[in-house]
């Protein structure tokens, strides 16, 4: 047998050595991959759930201080068996949201069985569990916020691991009693049009009570003074009046955003406690289905910025933010069109004058107006005096006009019954409308009240009066009056 020479055996030994070591690597690097992995599954995030949110039909959860609640999904609305209060909706959607794609953020224990549970809050989760169609479940139990708050300490149902998930979900998914209660004054999901009826009692008196649709027939008033015959608003009480439909739309668009700050009290039997046995305020609140809501105010916190408020159907009681129930402290001036009579100059649709003649008194003295506008020709005399060609004296006209259309009120007598008229008109107008009929607005002295006077429209006593103010300011009836005679005065 030929020997081998020193060069061949020199080369086996390379070739041995180089075996052995490539053996060794790869040894080392299977471990390290087992190491890697063990650290990712350790430090890393770790898909929990993966199911379509649509899908689910029910959420159980079930709390060490309140127990078990069922929440069922039917008619595109979440339902909760056996309670007294409306779902948090909005609420239940986000847990289910955030269950059907849920990391964790850690895993700081493989083996459960060996730990203290007490240490996380597990020994006594809360359970939340999601059945979805076909039959899958998926539950989690949650524990206790790690120390620095950032995380919540949970289990998967049938592992021994225990996560990390973010305190922003963890928060959710710890769900209360009180996260699941509708956080909003009057149902989630309500809008604008939904609201057909509101009324306002401070210390016992009407502030308003309002009604939306075609109920506005019933009030002959309200019907005489508008133009349009489609569903309003309408002021059931104080009195009989147009409403401000501006001022009640931004109150309505506000009051159903309005949520609750915070649930202090179930089935609140100490109603002193809160100054709910002499309520300060008493709102109710209605809407198409039928649904009525009706809540007392009593006592505000310390410091003003909270009101302590109760459901009256179930003695819920809660705070409301102070800036958010502005309304509360509104007035019946706010609530009512502060303009006795408006009428325009041409109306909008065929270009015609609403108005044929107006008598005026005031200070005393009657002035007669014709106007017989009509296309853009402008055709307006005062006492007699054709103001056809008198640029200045069409413009005086108009501002004049303007302040007996705009002419407002400034109080709203809610208590003011048998108000009978002066002896003497202080300040008055007649219209005689394009179609034939008579309107009439009259002042007359409040007795034992300077400057302040009744209004009286077309003889009936509307619970209304104005001030002196409004006729003397700068482009009330007196000073664009004044103006215009002096304009005749001296040009004619």
């Amino acid at each position: 047998m030929r020997k081998l020479s020193v060069y061949s055996k020199a080369i086996i030994c390379l070739l041995a050595v180089f075996a052995i070591s490539l053996v060794c690597y790869i040894f080392a690097a299977h471990k390290n991959a087992e190491e890697e992995l063990s650290l990712a599954m350790e430090y890393g995030s770790v898909p929990l759930f993966s199911f379509d949110a649509n899908s689910t039909l029910s959420v159980e959860i079930e709390t060490p201080e309140d127990g078990l609640y069922r929440l069922f999904y039917e008619n595109s609305d979440w339902t909760i068996e056996d309670v007294n209060f409306s779902p948090n909706e909005a609420g239940i959607e986000s847990i289910v949201t955030i269950m059907s794609a849920l990391y964790s953020t850690r895993t700081i224990s493989f083996d459960a069985s060996s730990e203290n549970l007490a240490i996380y809050g597990l020994d006594e989760p809360t359970r939340i569990t999601c059945r979805v169609s076909g039959g899958a479940d998926y539950t989690l139990y949650i524990g206790d916020t790690t120390p620095t708050g950032e995380n919540y300490y949970a289990m998967r149902e049938g592992e021994d691991y225990i996560y990390l998930i973010s305190a922003e979900e963890g928060v959710y998914l710890d769900a209360s009693r009180d996260l699941l209660k509708d956080p909003y004054i009057i149902n989630y999901g309500t809008i604008y049009s939904d609201v057909t009826y509101l009324k306002l009692d401070r210390d016992d008196e009407t502030v308003f009570e309002l009604e939306y649709g075609d109920t506005w027939q019933n009030y002959p008033l309200q019907n005489r003074l508008s133009t349009s015959t489609a569903d309003r608003w309408t002021a059931i009480s104080p009195i009989d009046w147009p409403i401000h439909y501006s001022n009640i739309s931004t109150i309505v668009d506000n009051m159903i955003r309005v949520q609750v700050a915070e649930f202090v009290e179930e089935d609140c039997q100490n109603l002193e406690k809160y100054g709910l046995d002499d309520p300060k305020f008493r709102l109710s609140i209605g809407t198409d289905d039928g649904e009525m809501v009706d809540i007392v105010f009593g006592n505000q916190n310390i410091d003003g910025t909270y009101i302590y408020a109760m459901y009256e159907d179930t003695k819920q009681v809660v705070l409301f933010s102070m800036s958010d129930m502005y309304f509360l402290e509104c007035t019946p001036e706010e609530i009512y069109n502060p303009y006795i009579y408006t009428l325009h100059m041409l109306t909008d649709n065929n270009n015609q004058t609403d108005i044929a003649e107006i008598e005026l008194t005031l200070d005393g003295q009657t002035h007669y107006i014709t106007n017989n506008s009509y296309d853009d020709i402008n055709e307006y005399t005062f006492d007699g005096i054709e103001l056809y060609s008198d640029v200045i004296g069409t413009a005086l006209f108009e501002e004049l006009f303007s302040a007996l259309s705009s002419f407002t009120f400034s109080t709203v007598d809610v208590s003011g019954e048998n108000v009978q008229k002066g002896d003497e008109v202080y300040f008055g107008y007649n219209y005689v409308l394009a179609n034939g009929e008579e309107v009439s607005v009259e002042l007359y002295e409040i007795p034992g009240e300077e400057l302040r006077y009744y209004i009286f429209l077309n003889d009936e006593y509307v619970n209304l009066t104005t001030r002196e103010s409004v006729i003397d300011s700068a482009t009330g009836v007196r000073v664009t009056c004044n103006a215009l005679l002096k304009h005749i005065s001296e040009n004619y």
